[in-house]
């Protein structure tokens, strides 16, 4: 049989003749499964930064400051890893009276409601950030233990999920409010 039709011989037989059969089969095998079954880390990093940004959004909704909250500024480093995604939405309207308006490395941080930190920030700017003494800086970070270095709010992921925890006891000390949608929403630590 395997004078007449080596070819067909082959296909029936891909582990017969040898290992170089053998391992392109599996190399097949291999890619294709782990095409199909894994997603692309790329493509899940996307969806996680999209999330955050709109986390940063939501949050910008649910919190009210005294003075000018009709302009709401949100601040970060030109190198955050959302500056891609946050970047569309300067001018974003947030409901029928507030507008967000976006602002990359801030030399004021005055000038800024909101902060987002995280690893585009050098040690120094963060360290002069979280010295700031400002009641109406709500400083919003994705980095590990940013609660416990005093930062307002703090984003993770939990479960495959993307969750926010509220650090009250800096939230009581400041002059803008969290509303109570949002406190509930939060994973609340003390």
């Amino acid at each position: 049989m395997e004078h007449l039709a080596p070819h067909i011989y082959h296909l029936t037989h891909p582990f017969r003749h040898g290992r170089p059969h053998c391992l392109r089969l599996l190399s097949v095998v291999f890619i294709i499964f782990f095409t199909l079954y894994f997603p692309s880390s790329a493509y899940a990093d996307d969806q996680e930064l999209k999330l955050k940004t709109a986390y940063l959004v939501n949050i910008a909704k649910f919190v009210t400051w005294p003075e000018n909250n009709s302009k709401i500024t949100l601040c970060l480093s030109d190198n955050s890893s959302l500056h891609e995604f946050v970047s569309d939405l300067d001018g974003y309207l947030l409901g029928s009276e507030r507008m967000l308006y976006i602002q990359t490395n801030p030399p004021d941080l005055d000038s800024c409601h909101m902060i987002f930190v995280d690893t585009g920030f050098d040690n120094q700017r963060l360290m002069q950030i979280r010295s700031h003494q400002s009641e109406s800086l709500l400083i919003i970070s994705d980095i590990k233990g940013a609660l416990d270095k005093g930062d307002d709010v703090q984003m993770f992921v939990r479960d495959l999920k993307l969750r926010i925890a509220i650090n009250e006891s800096t939230i009581s000390h400041s002059s803008f409010s969290i509303s109570s949608k949002l406190l509930r929403i939060a994973r609340k630590l003390n």
